[in-house]
C-alpha cells in the first residue's frame, strides 16, 4: 500500500499564527519555570546589572525579576516582546562571535505567550519609566503607560502556562518546580560572582550573594561548607595560555597551529586530601560548575579534562566539588547549538581539555605537599589557600631513584638514621630480612621537618607523629605512589632500566592477549618490556623486562605482562591509547611495590615516607585509595579527657 492509497482528507498548508508560533517557541525554550527565571536573569546581566532581585511563588508560575542595569527605551521595550527581535545580534558574523548571554529574541515572546506579564523598564537618560501590560496572549498591542520606576528593568511573570494546560500538566510538585529555579539562580551566581543575587521564595529569603566576587563563599553557601572544608578548596588564580603547541602533560595530543588567540581559566577545586570531610566529594557529578565565556555550561570535554586531572588521586565514584571559568575568543566557541543554549561546541576542543587539565594538575601540585599536614587542622604558617595568599611557586623536583628501600642484609647503624642510602632491597623467600631497629627518634626530611617515625603496625601501616597528632600511613599504598611517579619520570626521559632474560619459555596466550600485545607494544616497550610474538603458534617469548627490584621479586616478570595483559583486558572497548600507558605504569607500580606484611626497619620507613612525600602528588595511590590518615591530637585528648598534650618532640 502507497501512501496515495491512504484515504484522508487533504489539508492546505498555511501559515501558523503568530500567537501559536511564540507558543510552539516556548515549547522549546520555555520547559519549566525555572526556564523563565534563567531567560530573564540572562537579560539582566547582558544589560550590565551589577543587582539581581528574583522573586517566586505558586511553584514557580508566580515569578518576578528585577534589575539595575541599563533599562531599556519605550521603543525598544514594545520591541524586545517581539519574536526574534534582539539587540545583540547584527549580522551573521556576529552569531559566530556572541558576547551575550541571549541572542535569538524569543524569550520575552515565548514567556508574554504563556503567561500575563508585566513588563517595566527606564534608562538613566528618562525621567520616568515605561509600563508594558500583556493581560494574555491575545493582547496585540500590550497595554502601554508612564509609570515611575527606577533606573533598569523588572518583569512580573503571573499565571505561568494559564493558557498552555497540556504544559501545566506536567509540571512536578511545586517544591520540586521552586527547587529547580532555586538551583538555576545557585548556578548564574557562581557564573557571576561580581554580581548581587537575591532569592526570595514563597516570601522567604531562599539565597543571596555579595558581589564581592569571591566565588568560594557562594560555594560555601551552597553546599553548607565548614571552615575545614573551605580550606579544602584550592583556588587555581586565572592563567593565560596561548597554547600553540599542547602541554607536555598530552604527549599524545596532535599539535594545534600557533594562534594569537588566549584561553584563560580560573578555577576552584577540592584537595583529594579532603576526601573525609562533609560536602568536598560528592556520589555524582552535579558538583561540577562549568562556565564558558560567563554561560553556564553542559561540557564532556571539561568532564574529561576533570577526570584526567583526578586521575590516580582519588577512587572511581567519587567526584570533587569543582567549579571552572573558562574565557576564550568567542569565534572559538558556538553556542548556537541547542535551543536552551546549554550546550556548546568548541573549534578546538583538544585545546579546550589541555588547558584546563593542566590548570588543574599544577594547582593539585602546587600544593600537595602543604594540605598533607594541613588537613586537618591546618597548623600556623603553613600555605593559607586563599586568593590573597595563593602563589605560584615551582615543586622540588622529583628524587625518587631506585630503589626506594636500603638494604635489608646489610647493617644499618645508628649514623643512617635519618638518612638512609637507596640501594636494592632483598627478599628472603617472601618475607623481608628483618632487622633490630636502631631506635625510634627518626626525624623527616628538610622539606617536612615535622614527622618522625613511631613505629610499625600490624606490618603494614608505618606510623608518624606529626604536629597535628598520629598520623598513619599504608605503607604498600605510599610506596606505590612513589613507584608511580618515579616509573613515569623514567619513561618520560627515555631511562627504564631492563634486565635481559637469557632463556626465555614460550608464554601462551589468547588471540585477544595478541591483539592487545599488538597494539600497546609501543607503550610496553617505553616500560621496559621486549619479546618475541609468534601469532601464529599463539605464544611469546619474553627477552627483556623493567629492572625494579633486582633481587626482591614476588612475582617473576611474565607474571607482571600477564597482569598488564588482565588490566588492558577488563578496559576492553574503551578509549585507551592515549591513556593506556598510564594504565600500565600504576598496575606495573602495584605490583612491585613494598607490600602488606613487609616488616621494615625505622630507617627503611622514615626512607619510604621521605620517597612519599617527594611526590608531586601524594594524596592517593593510582588507584585513587587514600595513603595517609591522621588521628587529631585533640580528638586524642578528648577520648582520654585530657585538656592538653605535654610538649612533644616538636617542642
Amino acid at each position: 500500500m502507497t501512501l496515495a492509497d491512504v484515504s484522508a482528507p487533504q489539508k492546505k498548508v498555511r501559515v501558523l499564527p503568530a500567537d501559536l508560533v511564540n507558543k510552539i517557541a516556548a515549547g522549546e525554550v520555555i520547559e519549566r519555570p525555572a526556564s523563565v527565571v534563567k531567560e530573564l536573569v540572562e537579560n539582566a546581566l547582558d544589560a550590565g546589572a551589577t543587582r539581581i532581585e528574583i522573586t517566586a511563588g505558586a511553584g514557580g508560575r508566580t515569578i518576578r525579576v528585577a534589575d539595575n542595569g541599563i533599562g531599556m527605551a519605550p521603543d525598544d521595550l514594545e520591541r524586545a516582546f517581539l519574536n526574534h527581535a534582539t539587540s545583540k545580534l547584527l549580522d551573521e558574523a556576529d552569531l559566530f562571535a556572541l558576547r551575550t548571554l541571549g541572542f535569538r529574541g524569543e524569550a520575552l515572546a515565548s514567556i508574554a505567550a504563556i503567561s500575563r506579564l508585566t513588563a517595566i523598564s527606564r534608562t538613566a537618560q528618562a525621567s520616568v519609566g515605561t509600563r508594558l501590560e500583556f493581560p494574555d496572549s491575545s493582547s496585540v498591542p500590550p497595554l502601554k503607560s508612564d509609570v515611575g520606576a527606577a533606573v533598569g528593568t523588572s518583569i512580573a511573570v503571573d499565571e505561568l502556562f494559564f493558557n498552555t494546560p497540556a504544559r501545566l500538566k506536567f509540571l512536578k510538585r511545586p517544591q520540586t518546580e521552586l527547587a529547580h529555579l532555586e538551583e538555576v539562580v545557585q548556578t548564574l551566581a557562581l557564573s557571576r560572582p561580581d554580581v548581587a543575587f537575591t532569592l526570595v521564595i514563597n516570601g522567604q529569603s531562599a539565597f543571596s550573594t555579595r558581589g564581592d566576587g569571591q566565588l568560594k563563599a557562594i560555594l560555601a553557601a551552597l553546599y553548607r561548607l565548614d571552615a575545614k572544608a573551605q580550606d579544602a578548596l584550592i583556588f587555581a588564580p586565572p592563567i593565560q595560555e596561548p597554547l600553540g603547541k599542547q602541554s607536555s602533560d598530552a604527549p599524545d595530543a596532535p599539535d594545534v597551529p600557533d594562534t594569537p588567540d588566549t584561553y584563560s581559566l580560573e578555577a576552584l577545586l577540592a584537595s583529594p586530601a579532603a576526601q573525609s570531610l562533609p560536602g568536598v566529594f560528592r556520589a555524582g557529578k552535579k558538583p561540577w560548575h562549568l562556565f564558558a565565556n560567563g554561560r553556564a555550561i553542559r561540557c564532556s570535554v571539561m568532564q574529561r579534562a576533570i577526570e584526567s586531572a583526578y586521575q590516580s588521586l582519588i577512587p572511581e565514584g567519587r567526584y570533587p566539588l569543582v567549579a571552572l571559568r573558562l574565557t576564550l575568543p568567542p569565534g572559538q566557541i558556538d553556542v548556537n547549538v541547542h535551543p536552551t543554549k546549554k550546550e556548546v561546541r568548541y573549534a578546538d576542543p583538544q585545546r579546550v581539555f589541555t588547558v584546563v587539565r593542566h590548570t588543574l594538575r599544577r594547582a593539585l601540585e602546587a600544593v600537595a605537599p602543604q594540605m598533607l599536614f594541613a588537613l586537618p587542622p591546618r597548623p600556623e604558617g603553613l600555605l593559607a589557600l586563599d586568593a590573597r595568599q595563593q602563589e605560584a611557586r615551582p615543586m622540588p623536583a622529583l628524587t625518587v631513584q631506585w630503589p626506594l628501600l636500603p638494604s635489608l642484609s646489610e647493617p644499618v647503624s645508628a649514623s643512617h638514621a635519618g638518612a638512609v642510602t637507596h640501594q636494592p632491597s632483598v627478599l628472603s623467600g617472601s618475607a623481608l630480612v628483618e632487622e633490630p631497629d636502631q631506635g625510634l627518634a627518626v626525624a623527616g626530611s628538610e622539606t617536612f621537618p615535622d614527622w618522625r617515625v613511631i613505629g610499625q603496625l600490624f606490618n603494614t601501616y608505618i606510623l608518624l607523629e606529626t604536629r597535628q597528632g598520629l598520623m598513619v600511613v599504608d605503607q604498600h599504598i605510599a610506596s606505590e605512589r612513589a613507584l608511580f611517579e618515579m616509573l613515569t619520570l623514567r619513561v618520560q626521559n627515555a631511562e627504564v632500566a631492563c634486565q635481559q632474560v637469557l632463556s626465555g619459555v614460550p608464554l601462551p596466550l589468547t588471540p585477544t592477549q595478541i591483539a592487545l600485545l599488538t597494539t600497546y607494544q609501543p607503550t610496553l616497550a617505553a616500560l621496559g618490556f621486549s619479546y618475541t610474538l609468534d601469532a601464529a603458534a599463539g605464544h611469546l617469548i619474553l627477552s627483556a623486562y623493567p629492572s625494579l627490584y633486582p633481587d626482591r621479586q614476588h612475582e617473576p616478570p611474565t607474571q607482571w605482562l600477564m597482569q598488564l595483559l588482565t588490566t588492558l583486558e577488563a578496559q576492553e572497548g574503551q578509549a585507551l591509547i592515549n591513556l593506556g600507558q598510564d594504565l600500565l605504569i600504576a598496575t606495573l607500580a602495584c605490583h612491585t611495590a613494598v607490600r602488606a606484611g613487609d616488616a621494615l626497619t625505622t630507617p627503611q620507613m622514615a626512607q619510604l615516607v621521605r620517597d612519599w612525600l617527594a611526590c608531586q602528588l601524594p594524596w592517593s595511590c593510582p588507584h585513587g585509595r587514600p595513603i595517609a590518615h591522621t588521628i587529631r591530637s585533640d580528638e586524642l585528648n578528648r577520648f582520654f579527657d585530657r585538656s592538653s598534650l605535654p610538649v612533644n618532640a616538636f617542642g
